[in-house]
């Protein structure tokens, strides 16, 4: 009886001893994740690619930050243009892309995007010495109201101080401002239009003590009036010429417009009937508007930001107008598994202080919105 219970007892201690060998044998370990599969392209100031050919930017350094808080792993593809990334992007040869993707409602059949990481919109920059727009800028201030108006109260000054002179002067003997009534009046104003002016061609002149007294506040008042009308002229054109130069769409189709190819403001200025030309790059636009054969150019505001204070534009400025708000994202593959994850991480690496000084490094102070 008691060997029966040893065999027994050594046949279960070799049942488990070899048990988690087999089970081991049977259930294969779970694979490590895949790295995804990321497209990239140049896209300044969110994605940048150094003179060493490493990658930085204010989107790159973002999609780091996440993979390494989600312990994930990438393999980098570069690309050219945002087009044919997006193509492979819907064709499944990528899992995500980086560049400056703002999401598009046309593009939502075959790809996805992350939620936004930086509010910016499209900006407009202009050639300041621009012959054209020069002129522009000048017919609307001649219909300005304010100029208008400006322009109405001086001539009622005039005939007013022209009136009153020549009934203060028209029975002195010499009769500077006699004649007929209107001939009279007519001499007045003529005369009130050379003081006010100060231009003072000396051909008429008043006589009398109250006609002297009149023309000395003539000549003073007029010192001023006229100093304020050419400092309000003066106003009027350069705020149309640098900051309200685009007011409407209509302002836009009166002007030779550039934008890139396949970007958010191409898809604007299709969208408002507004004839353009498109460039393959920022920077070639850029440059046609620098040598005035363009009189803008419409693109998102932190990439105009960037090209223009880092190269050496002479004649281009920016003006504050903001025509369509967009939103920078990180573009997806469709039913991309982990698209949950990156968006928790993408919102919680902005709620860091660290991303502001990220922003600060790329965009500058200026550049942020």
């Amino acid at each position: 009886m008691f060997p029966s219970k040893i065999i027994v007892a050594l046949i279960a201690l070799g049942v488990l001893a070899s048990s988690p060998q087999h089970l081991a044998a049977e259930i294969p370990a779970s694979p490590p994740p895949q790295p995804l599969r990321v497209g990239i392209y140049v896209a300044p100031p969110f994605v940048i690619k150094t003179a060493s050919g490493d990658w930085e930017g204010l989107g790159f350094d973002l999609w780091q930050d996440m993979l390494k808080a989600l312990n994930m792993k990438c393999a980098y593809h570069e690309y050219a243009k945002q087009a044919q990334l997006v193509t492979d992007l819907g064709s499944g040869q990528l899992d995500a892309g980086l560049g400056d993707f703002t999401p598009d409602a046309k593009l939502f059949n075959t790809i996805s995007f992350t939620l936004a990481y930086y509010y910016s919109g499209l900006g407009i920059a202009i050639n300041r010495t621009s012959e054209r727009s020069h002129w522009l800028a000048v017919l609307r201030v001649v219909g300005n109201k304010k100029f208008l108006l400006i322009v109405a109260f001086i001539f009622v000054v005039i005939i007013a101080f022209g009136f009153t002179t020549w009934r203060l002067e028209r029975l002195h003997k010499e009769q500077h401002f006699g004649g007929n009534i209107w001939s009279g009046i007519g001499k007045g104003i003529w005369w009130a239009a050379s003081t006010i002016t100060t231009t003072g061609y000396g051909d008429i002149i008043p006589k009398t003590v109250f006609g002297r007294a009149l023309a000395l506040i003539g000549m003073l008042g007029g010192v001023v009036l006229i100093s304020a009308f050419t400092a309000t002229v003066s106003s009027l054109i350069t705020a149309s010429r640098i900051q309200s130069t685009i007011n409407s769409t209509d302002d836009l189709r009166r002007l030779r417009v550039g934008t890139v190819t396949d970007s958010a403001g191409e898809d604007y200025l299709r969208d408002h009937h507004v004839r353009f030309r498109s460039f393959d790059t920022l920077e070639e636009a850029l440059l046609c508007l620098d040598n005035n054969r363009l009189d803008l150019v419409i693109h998102d505001l932190p990439s105009l930001n960037y090209y223009i204070n880092n190269n050496s534009y002479a004649d281009i400025d920016l003006l504050p107008n903001i025509l369509r708000q967009v939103g920078q994202t990180f573009a997806l593959a469709k039913n991309i598994p982990c698209q949950d994850a990156l968006n928790a991480a993408l919102l919680d690496q902005i709620s860091y202080p660290q991303w502001s000084v990220t922003q600060k490094h790329y965009l500058g102070v200026r550049n942020r919105l």
